[in-house]
């Protein structure tokens, strides 16, 4: 019998929460409102609305330097090894100068090969 509730997000899967207090008359905190989004869905969407051109791209990034939003290149990140046919490049993805040209098939020190 549904539960009326979206199902869990798969393990391994990325998922977004936003979450803001509620509050009384008084300013005391009474409740939580919070909403879980996909975000190669919905967080991702937003971000492909800044595109430029054929080739302009707006990304979200963590502190860490990490990729925190779908590219639209999975497939050539896949091409020149940097992600596995099964993965996508929100959140596997370090944005880093690979210090070679991995369009020429050089490899990034580091970088496991394929």
């Amino acid at each position: 019998m549904p539960s009326g509730r979206p199902p869990l997000p798969e393990r391994g899967v990325p998922t977004l929460f936003a979450a803001a207090p509620v509050h009384d008359r008084r300013g005391a905190t009474i409740a939580v409102l919070a909403f879980r989004l996909d975000p190669e869905q919905d967080f991702s969407h937003i971000l492909q609305r800044g595109r430029l051109g054929a080739s302009g791209e707006t990304y979200a990034i963590d502190a860490q330097g990490r990729l925190m939003s779908q590219s639209r290149f999975d497939r050539q990140l896949r091409d020149i090894g940097l992600l596995r046919w099964d993965q996508s490049s929100m959140l596997t993805i370090s944005i880093r100068d690979p210090g070679v040209d991995l369009n020429s098939g050089a490899r990034s020190p580091g970088v496991p090969s394929r």
